[in-house]
């Protein structure tokens, strides 16, 4: 297996949860009762042995949560620090250089840290399929969930042909769609979120 550098992203404006997510302290590093989503998706990556340290995109303004995230679960990271928030793909960006300057051939799986994930066990099966994969193909693999309701706050992606079993290519990505056009792609079947 090629090397593996798990990348979490720390981003975010916390407006979703406002007030109890704000600009300073968002949701991410906020303690629901079992960790923040960041502690957990720190935790998460513990179950791959093979998989080197994370990289972690954070601004300034929480690289102090990020930190002491690190020391609480006792890892090794490299923290990346935004001057400015542009949005995933720009942070993207920023990990695949790092990736790049430590190995020439490594991979790497963006990590959101501020997703609810309930089976590790099938959280880990994906990702290792996912690899397996991009290992084989030389290409992108993105991870994808049946939608349960149509909603305007996500991305869509339009299933392509289908590969192997719950495995497709990716025929097209809408951004956030309007209301009717979520209820569509919801109902049709054709689409993940």
């Amino acid at each position: 297996m090629k090397k593996v550098y798990p990348v979490i992203l720390c981003g975010g404006s916390g407006t979703r949860l406002w007030p109890l997510s704000r600009k300073l302290y968002p949701k991410q590093f906020i303690d629901f009762g079992s960790g923040s989503s960041f502690e957990q998706a720190l935790s998460r990556i513990d179950s791959f042995d093979s998989f080197n340290d994370p990289i972690i995109i954070c601004n300034e303004e929480h690289r102090f949560f990020v930190s002491g995230a690190i020391k609480k679960y006792k890892k090794n990271a490299k923290i990346i620090l935004e001057f400015e928030g542009k949005n995933t793909a720009p942070a993207i960006a920023l990990a695949a250089f790092a990736v790049k300057e430590a190995s020439e051939d490594a991979l790497f799986l963006v990590l959101s840290s501020d997703h609810y994930i309930e089976s590790v066990h099938k959280f880990r099966e994906a990702v290792l399929n996912g690899i397996s994969l991009a290992e084989k193909n030389s290409c992108f693999v993105t991870f994808g969930l049946n939608p349960t309701k149509a909603e305007e706050g996500f991305g869509y992606l339009e299933k392509g042909e289908l590969l192997k079993d719950g495995v497709y290519k990716v025929k097209k990505f809408i951004e956030k769609p309007n209301k009717e056009r979520a209820e569509f792609f919801c109902k049709s079947g054709e689409y993940f979120w």
